[in-house]
């Protein structure tokens, strides 16, 4: 039991740890394709414990232990299935990421030659002439809608920027306070909502793509925790 608790605890940390990650370099969100990790350990804890007391049934119970285990595998079938449906996604994923830490730290020695104190801080960096530079181009970026491309990532717009991940990202996590994905939603968000006001007769799976988003599914789900309701609701009430 003691064996079992540490390693769910150690896989659940290593999941927000990738989660994290995820959001901090990537616009869509990847973390929605690793959930199954996290429901993997849940079910995996309440099957273990669940077995603890199958223990003390009479042998007459024994039938709900073995109904028990079918059930437990047949989810692990299944949250297999999903993460094998979308495991290129997520190996480019992580491949961006971990691209992006590897540069953070050559990017974090020159941050602190450019900082009057040498740390690396986004206090600091507010005085960096590299903040309105990016500040510029994110303003330009925005107004030619380029955060409704699908799947880039906050390396592809440091490229674009001609900057690198360390800058951007300061400058998104300073001035916004959101990690770069939440970021990147609210803005397909509220492009959204222009076109529902502009064109209130267009599909709303047909504005989620042109939004950007992965798929309607998660444009009414990414809708619904920004505005309190969904958008089919938010659209009629704006007519």
């Amino acid at each position: 039991m003691a064996y079992g608790s540490v390693v769910s605890i150690r896989i659940l940390k290593a999941y927000f740890r990738a989660r994290k990650r995820f959001d901090e370099t990537n616009a869509e969100d990847i973390g929605s394709y690793i959930r199954w990790l996290s429901n993997m350990t849940y079910i995996a804890v309440i099957y273990g414990v669940g077995c603890t007391f199958f223990t003390l049934l009479p042998d007459n119970f024994i039938y709900l232990w073995i109904l028990s285990s079918l059930g437990f595998y047949i989810l692990v079938f299944v949250c297999y299935r999903n993460y094998m449906l979308s495991i290129e996604v997520v190996e480019a994923a992580m491949d961006s990421s971990y691209e992006g830490s590897e540069k953070a730290g050559e990017a974090a020695d020159d941050l602190g030659k450019i900082a009057n104190d040498g740390a690396v801080e986004a206090d600091s960096l507010e005085a960096c002439a590299v903040f309105p530079y990016i500040e510029e181009r994110i303003k330009k970026w925005i107004d030619e809608d380029g955060y409704v491309r699908h799947g880039f990532t906050i390396n592809d717009l440091a490229r674009e920027f001609y900057t690198n991940r360390t800058y951007l990202s300061s400058y998104i996590n300073s001035v916004y306070h959101v990690p770069f994905r939440q970021w990147v939603s609210g803005l397909r968000i509220e492009y959204a909502k222009r076109i529902m006001i502009e064109s209130p007769e267009r599909k709303i799976s047909d504005i989620a793509e042109a939004s950007g988003f992965q798929s309607p599914s998660h444009f009414t789900k990414s809708f619904r925790e920004s505005e309190g309701c969904s958008p089919a609701v938010w659209r009629r009430s704006h007519m």
